[in-house]
């Protein structure tokens, strides 16, 4: 176990070097999620100066707040007034994608993985959402027709969301195995519903505060400090942390007030970003050969058939197979949101390494398709508007 003082100097260091990792990821187009994996390669099983096991009473703690803000955050960037009018696009592309994403890690995992029904289909839901912040950098980096750009980033929002609400589902009623079938879902639907319940009077407590007091300083504070007592509480009471949390920050999202804004866009741009840096090193510090060589070779055709399984999606949003329907099978990254359930849930299964390794080629194997994607955009020029057509000038 590292000395305090080693400790401390060694997060400072991580932060730092986070933070030029994505600035030379901007200029470079190099993911910074494959970056960051490999520093925690590189300080774990090669060098040995880390191991998440000694420290699992700080590492899970730190998994469930990274999943708290992913939930927040989730919320918070689904708009209402978007929504209206994204939602039918969104939906033509994020449903048929995640479906098929699901059938087929589902039968994969039962036929070559020996899972179990609720295991297979906690994996599925493990590996189901894409990443907006890998996205993100892709839509900056290229001037993308807005519609594509808004159906990327609803998409990443949505399916984040559904996965999490899936892989919850699934632990709540098939994993717990407590009580008869009646039981179980008497006790889902009472977890589900007071969190909804909590998320919302918490809410709107929480928005009513902010409108009579000051928030000049720190608010990035306050904000860290309601959504952990929201999620406490919740959990307290035995109901969903997960769900109020999310409804909290859909409350959030849909206030017009600037002084919340304000307050949530300061949480967003800190904690998010020190969230990304630790939960991909720590995922990289897990990454031992034995880790790899569980997931083998059918851990690899798993993450190309899911890659795969895209693409009657992207083809199904406009039935043509042109450069849009192309684009959209490429872009399909999994990446924070598949790390953090990853980790979360990972002892529920009876192989854990099996489980974060197939998540660790998943997540490789997608963002290489993405990185493809970069290469397609400038060739195809999927602009704003779409190609820009050449003026010949008459001759008089």
């Amino acid at each position: 176990m590292l000395e305090p003082t080693l400790a401390i100097g060694t997060i400072g260091f991580l932060i730092i070097l986070g933070v030029l990792i994505f600035g030379l990821s901007e200029k470079t187009k190099i993911p910074h999620v494959l970056v960051l994996i490999l520093i925690g390669i590189i300080i774990g099983p090669v060098l040995h100066f880390f191991d998440p096991a000694e420290y699992a009473n700080i590492v899970h703690p730190l998994v469930t707040f990274a999943l708290v803000i992913v939930l927040f955050d989730a919320g918070y960037e689904i708009k209402f007034y978007r929504l209206k009018k994204e939602i039918s696009d969104s939906l033509r592309l994020t449903l048929p994608a995640m479906i098929l994403s699901i059938v087929v890690a589902v039968l994969f995992s039962i036929y070559f993985f020996n899972f179990t029904l609720p295991m297979a289909l906690l994996l599925a839901a493990i590996i189901a959402s894409t990443d907006i912040t890998i996205i993100a950098p892709l839509i900056r980096a290229f001037e993308i027709k807005p519609k594509i750009k808004d159906v990327l980033q609803l998409e990443a929002t949505i399916n984040s969301v559904l996965a999490i609400i899936i892989a919850t589902a699934i632990t709540g009623l098939a994993i717990s195995g407590s009580g008869t079938l009646y039981e179980a879902t008497q006790t889902f639907l009472y977890q589900i519903f007071v969190g909804i319940g909590l998320g919302v009077v918490f809410g709107y407590i929480f928005v009513f505060v902010l409108k009579h007091i000051k928030i000049e300083e720190m608010p990035e504070v306050l904000s860290i400090g309601t959504v952990l007592l929201i999620y406490a509480v919740s959990k307290f009471v035995g109901a969903s942390g997960i769900f109020a949390v999310f409804i909290a920050g859909l409350i959030f999202g849909n206030v017009s007030q600037t002084k919340i804004k304000k307050v949530v866009k300061s949480f967003q741009s800190g904690i998010s970003f020190l969230i990304i840096i630790f939960i991909y090193v720590i995922l990289g510090s897990m990454l031992k050969l034995s880790v790899l060589l569980s997931a083998g070779l059918a851990g690899v055709i798993f993450a190309i058939l899911i890659a795969l399984s895209r693409a009657p999606a992207a083809w199904s949003y406009k039935f043509d197979w042109g450069d849009e329907d192309k684009f959209l099978f490429l872009v399909g990254p999994r990446g924070i949101t598949c790390v953090v359930l990853a980790l979360f849930f990972a002892e529920k299964f009876a192989d854990s390494d099996l489980v974060l390794g197939i998540v660790f080629i998943t997540i490789l194997t997608t963002i290489i398709l993405a990185s493809i994607a970069h290469k397609f955009a400038e060739k195809k020029a999927l602009k704003k508007g779409g190609k820009k057509k050449k003026r010949k000038r008459k001759k008089k």
